[in-house]
């Protein structure tokens, strides 16, 4: 193993980037359940912290696409570079070091009463670092 790492610095360069520097804060939705990367799944946010958490991720996005229409990042009209974004904790217990995946929103409704019907897209499996609530 020594000897691996010796021939491939560049790779424990990369483990050291990843592990350090990349980095990031959502929101967290959690419910266990099953996710798998790149297979679309929808869901129903009905409880006040969910509709809160929605509200959030998609408040700086155009008021279409908090209306039920296809989120897309390539139309230029949209000004969308990049699609809304949270963290799905998937597996108990929520806690640090947990497994978890960010999912993307593609399509978001919210109704009046502010409960929400998203279809998400698993985008990548991350470990989270810390877990608070507000």
């Amino acid at each position: 193993n020594q000897q691996q790492q010796q021939q491939q610095p560049h790779l424990i360069l990369f483990q050291q980037t990843v592990s350090t520097h990349l980095k990031q804060t959502h929101p967290i939705f959690y419910m266990p359940g099953t996710v798998q990367l790149g297979r679309v799944f929808g869901l129903h946010f009905f409880e006040p912290r969910y509709r809160m958490l929605i509200s959030e991720v998609m408040s700086t996005y155009p008021v279409q696409f908090r209306h039920g229409q296809t989120i897309t990042t390539s139309d230029a009209s949209s000004q969308t570079e990049n699609f809304p974004e949270f963290i799905y904790g998937h597996v108990a217990p929520l806690a640090p070091t947990s497994p978890a995946c960010i999912v993307q929103v593609r399509q978001c409704h919210i109704y009046p009463d502010g409960t929400a019907d998203v279809l998400l897209m698993p985008a990548a499996y991350v470990w989270m670092e810390r877990v608070w609530e507000r």
